[in-house]
């Protein structure tokens, strides 16, 4: 604080009192010190005693206590003031008792440590006895003894007060991490009352602890502490760190179905299309409707479902997890479509009492009695003796005939099959079986087979009725080839050496394309052969895996086809072989393959020609051709299995004459 003296301009009359003022009080002041004696003994209990007594004690001066003491004779009539001073309440003439002599007119005085009473001065945080009687010099005894109503007087403390605040129990300053708290603590000395600050606010106790709260900023805490020597403060601050970076976000994903949430309704065995999109994801899994790991976007379908299906995807990132759902109904199935119905309306057989060895004839009828067409070739085998059911794909029986399709409730008209009599007389069943194959899916198979019983009995001897001799090349009468080539004699034929007529091959028929092929399992293998439009016939191939004991037949036409390989288990996984395929005349073929769960091999059509079975097409080969002529040998020339060696068979080894298997 800085401050100036102004010039005042004052009248002599003024000036006048001012200076009597002066010297008043300096006189006054003068006699305090003028009247320190020892006790005074004189009785005090007669005179008068002061009215209106009373102390007023200030805080402070200049660091040490000071007491101002007021009284009031009424009326006025001593010629002085005694002040006793003691430290108890006995005023014994002990040394611990003072006293002061003040003359008339003063009825004040103020203790302090330039204003002794007695020598002595007010110490800090004391208790005093005190009393003041009159003096009167008129009076022998003195004058009058008064106590105050509050005999003690207590003078404060007028040492500084002093603080000291901390935060953790350090002076500061201090870091903390961010949006955490500290603990302040606070001690003082010499001080009545504290005042909080800048970072806090509010009275607190001279002494205790406190908690910042949780900080988000550096502050500063500020305790003011005063009492009767003054005041002090203190501070400390809290700093705070900087804040952590926010957590990651919480990862979304939406799957919808044909980019609908869905629920969705879709045909009976048709599919849908699941899409999705995700955010903040690393990763996503596929459950319930799905499985197995998914990217954290794109889309799937879902397959022909015939029953409703709920697909749930949830996906994950550094911010945790979401999922989301999407149901897909399915409506329900629609009729099942229209279907044939296989069946056998006639099978007869003639005669009905053959001799052995004698050619058959089975009279044979199919209708179909379904609301849909027989789309496709089916096959009709007759069996010369099949007393039991007859499974699919059992070997062809003992005549065969196919058919290209047949309509709903068409028939194909009686049609005759023949086949030899057994060589033993006794009593047989002979059998029909239409869609032998199982190629045309019908609403009842049950009605695709028929038997009918006949007797044979040992032939008589010789040739009778007008039946062809057969021999080694058959009868050509009765629709089929005679001989090595398998046809049978038309009529009868006496005795044993006629109409034998070669047996007819059991194995399996390839299937043709269009038609649908038994379902391979994970030990088969698919042959797929190629077209060999040269055939007018069928064909029988060998099938043979080199290094194993698999070994199979199958008879290829003109269109060729699929062929499942039944291996049952001859061959070991994930190893390699060589399958060799072949048939008469024909050069060998020669396929590498490994064995999987899905093996596949194709073979090419058929290079016919090697007649010395060498594998070469050449020279020797034509020159057995040529001569054979027309002789009983000509049916292993028939390369293109029309029943007939001619020209056709010949150019057909010129073509292919230089060819190697």
């Amino acid at each position: 604080m800085s401050f100036s003296l102004k010039k005042i301009k004052l009248s002599r009359s003024t000036w006048f009192s001012l200076v009597l003022t002066v010297l008043l009080f300096t006189a006054i002041a003068a006699t305090q010190y003028a009247a320190l004696t020892s006790r005074d003994t004189r009785s005090q209990a007669s005179s008068p005693v002061p009215t209106d007594l009373y102390v007023y004690t200030t805080s402070c001066y200049q660091g040490d206590p000071r007491v101002t003491f007021f009284w009031d004779w009424n009326p006025p009539y001593a010629d002085g003031s005694y002040i006793d001073i003691d430290v108890n309440s006995s005023f014994a003439d002990d040394g611990l008792w003072w006293n002061l002599y003040l003359p008339v007119p003063q009825e004040w005085f103020i203790w302090d440590r330039d204003n002794p009473i007695g020598g002595a001065t007010p110490q800090d945080s004391y208790t005093y006895w005190w009393r003041i009687y009159a003096y009167l010099n008129s009076d022998p005894n003195g004058g009058s003894l008064a106590y105050p109503a509050a005999p003690t007087i207590t003078t404060p403390n007028c040492n500084p007060p002093t603080v000291d605040i901390k935060a953790n129990n350090s002076n500061g300053p201090i870091t903390i991490s961010y949006n955490t708290s500290a603990t302040l603590s606070w001690s003082s000395s010499n001080a009545t009352g504290c005042t909080a600050s800048n970072g806090w606010t509010g009275s607190k106790a001279t002494s205790g602890s406190q908690s910042t709260s949780n900080l988000t900023s550096a502050k500063t805490y500020t305790l003011a502490c005063s009492g009767s020597g003054g005041s002090a403060s203190d501070s400390v601050t809290v700093n705070v760190t900087s804040p952590p970076p926010p957590p990651p976000p919480q990862p979304t994903v939406d799957l919808k179905a044909n980019n609908s949430n869905g629920p969705i309704t879709i045909s009976y065995n048709t599919s849908a299309t699941l899409s999705w999109v995700s955010t903040n994801a690393t990763s996503c899994t596929a459950s319930n409707g799905w499985s197995g790991t998914k990217g954290t976007s794109g889309s799937e379908s879902t397959g022909s479902l015939t029953a409703s299906r709920t697909y749930t995807l949830a996906c994950s990132g550094s911010g945790g997890s979401a999922s989301d759902s999407v149901t897909v109904n399915v409506s329900s199935p629609p009729p099942p479509p229209s279907q044939p119905d296989l069946a056998v309306s006639n099978f007869t057989l003639s005669p009905t009492n053959p001799t052995s060895g004698q050619t058959v004839t089975a009279t044979v009828n199919i209708v179909n009695n379904g609301s849909g067409a027989a789309s496709g070739t089916f096959w009709v085998d007759v069996y010369s003796n099949q007393p039991s059911s007859v499974p699919c794909l059992t070997p062809n029986g003992q005549a065969s005939r196919s058919f290209s399709s047949l309509g709903a409730g068409v028939s194909t008209g009686n049609f005759t099959l023949s086949f030899t009599a057994p060589s033993s007389a006794g009593t047989y069943t002979g059998r029909v079986f239409v869609d032998a194959d199982c190629q045309i899916a019908e609403s009842n198979d049950s009605n695709n087979q028929a038997t009918t019983s006949y007797t044979v009995s040992s032939s008589g001897g010789g040739s009778s009725g007008g039946g062809s001799t057969g021999g080694s090349t058959g009868g050509s009468t009765g629709g089929s080839t005679g001989g090595s080539t398998g046809g049978s004699t038309g009529g009868s034929t006496g005795g044993t050496s006629g109409g034998t007529g070669g047996s007819q091959s059991s194995a399996p028929k390839v299937t043709p394309p269009g038609s649908t092929a038994p379902k391979a399992t994970s030990s088969d293998i698919t042959l797929t052969f190629a077209p060999n439009p040269f055939l007018k016939g069928g064909m029988e191939v060998t099938i043979k895996v080199e290094q194993t004991a698999f070994s199979q037949k199958a008879i290829v036409e003109s269109k060729g086809g699929t062929l499942i390989l039944k291996t049952n288990s001859q061959l070991a996984k994930n190893t390699n072989y060589v399958l060799k395929v072949w048939a008469k005349n024909s050069l060998m073929q020669a396929l590498g393959f490994t064995f999987t769960n899905d093996t596949k091999a194709s073979v090419a059509a058929f290079v016919m020609g090697d007649f010395n079975g060498d594998n070469v097409i050449d020279q020797t080969d034509l020159e057995r051709m040529v001569p054979a002529g027309m002789s009983n040998e000509e049916a292993l020339y028939d390369i293109n299995y029309d029943g007939v060696v001619n020209s056709v068979d010949y150019s057909l080894l010129l073509t292919n004459l230089g060819k190697r298997g």
